[in-house]
């Protein structure tokens, strides 16, 4: 009995992991290139190069490594960057045929903003059309006033948006779920409010996301563990 319950147990934790496939899309920035870094990403997955934009930056930071954002470059407000093209972008492609949901977006900043200023981005995406200020926001990386300066690691919640306008998070559960025929842009518009030749440099920009495997892959996998389980049955 103790072999059988154990087995079982086996089993269903192999059909878990057949549809647990997480993937990462990271933006290293190294050497100067502004080109992804993939990392169990399908090939019904596709992601752009890091744009720039009318910001000109191209590696430009204290190392080799990173993306450095003056407070000369950018606005000192999420309107102004946006209306000065002041931000920088990437998309992510998915094929038909191909399902994911992103889960998360995070970056790497260490900032010589004052402690009481910021240096930050209020994210958006072609989900919400990237036209409003007030409802498309998906969230805010990098520092908030009074916050710290670095280097830390900033995280924001695809899968669970905080759903807060007061904080510039307007996204709603479920908009990044289910992706799949469909390109999706992030938009990041940069801003500085400290008016002093302060920076911010910004490192492994990285979506996270979770492939979902088609219903075939599902059933060939449980067709597959049936003579596991007929067998567990026939012991005592």
């Amino acid at each position: 009995m103790k072999y059988r319950s154990c087995l079982v147990a086996s089993v269903f934790a192999v059909l878990g992991a057949i549809g647990a496939n997480a993937a990462t899309i990271t933006y290293e920035f190294t050497g100067g290139s502004l080109t992804p870094t993939l990392s169990g990403v399908p090939a019904g997955v596709t992601a752009s190069n890091f744009g720039v934009g009318a910001l000109g930056l191209f590696d430009n930071g204290g190392g080799p490594d990173s993306l450095r954002f003056f407070a000369t470059d950018v606005g000192g407000a999420s309107g102004t960057a946006l209306s000065n093209n002041q931000y920088v972008q990437f998309s992510v492609t998915i094929a038909a045929g191909t399902v994911v949901n992103f889960t998360s977006l995070s970056l790497d900043y260490t900032s010589t903003v004052p402690l009481a200023n910021l240096s930050n981005t209020r994210v958006f995406s072609s989900i919400d059309a990237f036209n409003q200020i007030a409802e498309d926001t998906v969230g805010t990386l990098g520092k908030a006033a009074n916050g710290v300066a670095g280097p830390i690691n900033n995280s924001m919640s695809l899968s669970a948006p905080e759903g807060n306008a007061g904080r510039g998070t307007n996204v709603t559960n479920g908009e990044f779920t289910a992706l799949t025929n469909t390109t999706v842009t992030f938009y990041m518009p940069w801003i500085d409010n400290e008016t002093g030749n302060t920076y911010t440099d910004v490192d492994n920009i990285r979506l996270t996301f979770d492939i979902v495997p088609e219903p075939s892959s599902l059933l060939l996998g449980a067709i597959g563990v049936l003579p596991f389980l007929r067998r567990a049955r026939k012991v005592p």
